[in-house]
This record gives structure tokens, C-alpha cells and sequence, in this order.
């Protein structure tokens, strides 16, 4: 596993990018709305400064995770990702929604994940057409500086 993709460019899926990228990871972060993507980049660059700030990273590090680390408004852009994290708001049907459209645009082998605190992972199972390559992984706030 090489590629990751992040849908939802809020608190928690700037956190999850950020933290995967980090770890080495290639990470494409989308969102429907650019505004939202700027704020999540933002997010993410007050994370590093606080960081090098703290002697936690140097600016090269910093630099290399940066390099990992792409924005969409195209859910298309994550097709040749291994896994896909959903961190969207908590709305049921959207959820759903954006499983089913992944599930056409991912390849047979990637695996889908939601980050929902709020619905059970065999309910929202059933909205992709490969079930067992969908899974529960949530994330606790915030990503980055919880070792959890």
C-alpha cells in the first residue's frame, strides 16, 4: 500500500492526510469545494510550523511530507489509490453516495474506508459492490498529535 486518498478536506480528513503523509505515504486529499481545500492546506501548515517550532521536524522533513501531498475537487484523481479514507460530515445518504461512486472509480483491489463515528460499517457496507474490501477505521482528534 503506497497511494491513499482522503475524501473531505475538513478537521479530522486534513488530519488523517497529513498524519499518512507523514508516515511516508502518497496522499491525495479531495473535496468538492477549493475553498476547502485551501483551509485544509492552511491546517496543515499550522501543524508543521508548531512542529519545527517544537523541534519535532526540520524544515527538509517538512519539505519531503509536503511533497506527498496532493489537493482535488475530482474524485477521479484517487483511481489508482490502495486505500480511500471517507471523512465526510455525518450524513447518511452522502456517505452512501460517495461509496457508490467510488466503488466504480477505484480498482478491484483497493479498499475503502469510513472514518464515521456515527454509523454502523456493515450499514454502509452495502452501498459498494465489494463489501469485503470496505472497512471501519476512525481516526480520534487529532490525527497528528494523538498517538492513538
Amino acid at each position: 500500500m503506497k497511494k491513499i486518498g482522503v475524501v473531505g478536506a475538513g478537521t479530522m480528513g486534513s488530519g488523517i492526510a497529513q498524519k499518512a503523509a507523514m508516515e511516508g505515504f502518497t496522499v491525495t486529499v479531495v473535496d468538492l469545494d477549493e475553498a476547502a481545500l485551501q483551509k485544509s492546506r492552511q491546517r496543515m501548515e499550522e501543524i508543521f510550523s508548531e512542529s519545527i517550532q517544537r523541534r519535532l521536524l526540520r524544515d527538509e522533513d517538512v519539505a519531503k511530507v509536503w511533497g506527498r501531498i496532493r489537493f482535488s475537487t475530482r474524485l477521479t484523481n484517487l483511481a489508482e489509490s490502495d486505500l480511500v479514507i471517507e471523512a465526510i460530515f455525518e450524513d447518511l445518504d452522502a456517505k452512501m453516495a460517495l461509496f457508490r461512486q467510488l466503488s466504480e472509480i477505484l480498482s478491484p483491489d483497493a479498499v475503502i474506508a469510513t472514518n464515521t463515528s456515527t454509523f454502523p460499517v456493515t450499514d454502509l457496507a452495502r452501498s459498494v459492490s465489494r463489501p469485503e474490501r470496505f472497512v471501519g477505521l476512525h481516526f480520534f482528534y487529532h490525527p497528528v498529535k494523538n498517538r492513538l
